[in-house]
């Protein structure tokens, strides 16, 4: 009984970002049920990676964000402040983590290495922001749009129609694909 179970599921059908976020929404637990988040300014994106990296992190819990040292309340500004900061740190490259590369901050593309593939680091990064959108935070406005696409649509197509050679992170590479785009256009 218990395999045919499993057999019988149906698989999910493909949804969009929007329609993930808002069930993702729904499934919230009330504001009152909201977990604490202490932060430190100085080390605001290891404070809020420890969080979401964390065993215990439950998605369906809201957090309230208290700066160590500071006085305010959390009702809502601060925690949309934190995310804007935390995401603006790691896409400027201000943290210890160095995730992304680009020529310009809002068309970054991830740096491959095994060590944030073994650890995780942009699966607990997509929680963030998962977890900072359905709390009506900001999103992550840095991405290269190519890889936007790819991460909100899976179509590589659609990725790759929206490539530029401005999304190359090295300089002197990205000069030379422009100059073979020239010549090829020609």
């Amino acid at each position: 009984a218990l395999s045919q179970d499993m057999v019988e599921k149906k698989p999910e059908e493909n949804k969009d970002v929007p329609q993930i976020l808002s069930g993702l929404k729904l499934s919230m637990k009330p504001y009152m049920y909201s977990e604490k988040l202490k932060v430190d300014k100085e080390d605001i994106v290891m404070d809020f990676f420890h969080f979401y990296k964390s065993s215990e992190f439950d998605p369906s819990v809201p957090i309230k964000v208290q700066m160590r040292g500071e006085p305010a309340v959390d009702t809502g500004g601060v925690l949309r402040q934190s995310f804007t900061d935390v995401f603006a740190e790691i896409a400027n490259g201000n943290s210890c983590l160095r995730l992304f590369r680009g020529v310009d901050a809002s068309r970054l593309t991830p740096v491959y290495s095994s060590e944030h593939v073994l650890t995780g680091v942009f699966e607990v990064l997509g929680k963030m922001i998962a977890h900072s959108l359905i709390q009506g935070g900001p999103g992550f406005p840095f991405l290269a749009p190519s890889i936007y696409w790819y991460v909100a649509t899976g179509d590589l197509s659609e990725a790759v129609a929206r490539c530029s050679f401005v999304d190359v992170g090295d300089h002197e590479l990205a000069s030379f694909v422009e100059r073979v785009r020239i010549n090829v256009v020609e």
